[in-house]
């Protein structure tokens, strides 16, 4: 089963999200209630990451089996084996599901390249990308698979969920500032992560699209979260 259990003493977005995750505060919860409407009333139950399941992440259907997901579209149809590696994920109280993916330096935004060889599974990205780009209108031309191929299938994944199999889905992209790693570019105010963000959803054509009302960005201080 694709389950990838996680060293407990790591650093960057992987030990923050870990941290907020288990903190008994659940600062992250109301940071999604304050972000989606929709979910202002809901309860949250984390399933990953989670300290007594060895912090593990989930991928692939291994990831939907956890959540509970029943799809109609299997995800074997939609992308290829060794897809998108959650960093956490949860349920609401209404039966919604949210997908988080965690940052924590300016690095970890600008991820690698799609680096599937395989033709079967390339073609199989690059048809899940088009039904995307297609289905949310991103600007004409963009490349999906570059370097912000992690972003992307992200996304890809919500639209699987939600377009192809009507689940109630959602997707936050959790940005930790004040974070310190030698090397790293960490912003220190959540100013500084709009900042490139709002860069980045102007030059592919996104924040007035088709999936805007269910993604969500947060921004948690790595202070309160670790504190």
């Amino acid at each position: 089963m694709p389950r990838y259990p996680q060293k407990p003493d790591s650093h960057g977005s992987l030990y923050l999200i870990q941290r907020t995750i288990n903190s008994p505060q659940r600062t992250i919860d109301n940071a999604i209630r304050e972000a989606i409407p929709a979910l202002t009333n809901e309860t949250f139950t984390s399933l990953s990451p989670l300290e007594e399941d060895e912090f593990a992440e989930y991928r692939d259907q291994a990831f939907l089996d956890r959540l509970g997901i029943e799809v109609e579209i299997p995800l074997a149809e939609f992308w290829p084996q060794n897809g998108p590696q959650w960093d956490a994920f949860a349920t609401a109280s209404d039966g919604s599901v949210i997908l988080v993916e965690a940052k924590a330096n300016v690095e970890e935004f600008v991820s690698s390249p799609c680096g599937a060889k395989d033709e079967a599974s390339l073609a199989m990205i690059r048809s899940a990308f088009t039904q995307l780009g297609e289905g949310i209108k991103l600007r004409p031309g963009s490349q999906l698979d570059g370097p912000f191929y992690q972003y992307f299938n992200r996304l890809a994944h919500l639209y699987y969920l939600r377009e192809i199999n009507s689940v109630s889905a959602y997707l936050v992209f959790a940005y930790f500032y004040g974070d310190k790693v030698d090397g790293k570019l960490c912003p220190s105010t959540s100013g500084e992560w709009r900042a490139a963000i709002r860069t980045f959803e102007l030059y592919f054509g996104l924040g007035q699209d088709k999936l805007s009302p269910y993604t969500a960005d947060v921004f948690l201080s790595t202070g309160e979260m670790v504190g």
